[in-house]
């Protein structure tokens, strides 16, 4: 019987010295369901840690579960939810879910391509880390738009190029929004063995207050396919 899962890990770890100090280990986990035909069911998580020689410099955990439905039809609905804790960004903890559809309008099998697009509505609930400029932070709960674009493709070389971008903004105020997006190339080594290399952007366009609205990480790490 064939797997009905594949995962895989996924560790990363830089070691700066010299005029500064700086030491940054990143490591994720990630599922999915094999059988696509019906639906496809993806968990991820991830975290990042890093020390410099003024202290802690970062401290992140992300976490994601989606389900797609029919995600081989050109059109398939989904349902998602994701938490990320990041006291950097004064972030004690944001949990967003909702609910959308996808459309393929590129897919070849033998390529090894796929190009998507998706729009949904979330609700997202954010919990201020306090600060003595602001002491008693208000949470906020809000309503959004979730629109990505997604696409991969095989180079017969055995690099898998990737891209993924988020845009979320408020229903009623397109100015305030969130910005999330990978681009990457995985090489193999292996079957089970691969090197990663990832660039990504995160932005806050209206941050809590002491945040600065982009984070940008470059990293390059070993991924392990169970």
């Amino acid at each position: 019987m064939p797997p009905r899962w594949k995962a895989s890990a996924e560790l990363s770890y830089t070691d700066q010295t010299g005029n500064r100090l700086l030491r940054l280990l990143t490591g994720g986990f990630k599922a999915s369901h094999l059988n696509e035909e019906l639906f496809r069911l993806d968990l991820s998580v991830r975290s990042r840690y890093g020390e410099s020689d003024e202290g802690v410099v970062a401290r992140n955990h992300y976490g994601s579960l989606a389900f797609d439905l029919n995600p081989r039809q050109t059109w398939s609905p989904f349902v998602f939810v994701d938490a990320e804790h990041d006291r950097f960004k004064r972030l004690d903890a944001r949990v967003s879910g909702g609910a959308g559809a996808k459309y393929t309008p590129l897919r070849s099998r033998d390529m090894g391509t796929e190009a998507s697009v998706s729009l949904a509505v979330l609700v997202s609930h954010e919990s201020l880390i306090a600060t003595a400029a602001d002491p008693i932070p208000r949470n906020r709960t809000r309503a959004r738009w979730s629109m990505r674009v997604r696409g991969n493709h095989d180079l017969p070389s055995g690099v898998k190029l990737q891209h993924v971008s988020f845009y979320q903004p408020l229903l009623d105020e397109m100015a305030d929004y969130l910005l999330r997006t990978e681009t990457g190339a995985r090489f193999s080594l292996t079957e089970r063995l691969a090197l990663s290399v990832v660039y990504e952007l995160n932005r806050n366009a209206i941050p809590p207050e002491g945040v600065s609205p982009d984070d940008r990480i470059l990293k390059t790490g070993i991924i392990f396919d169970f």
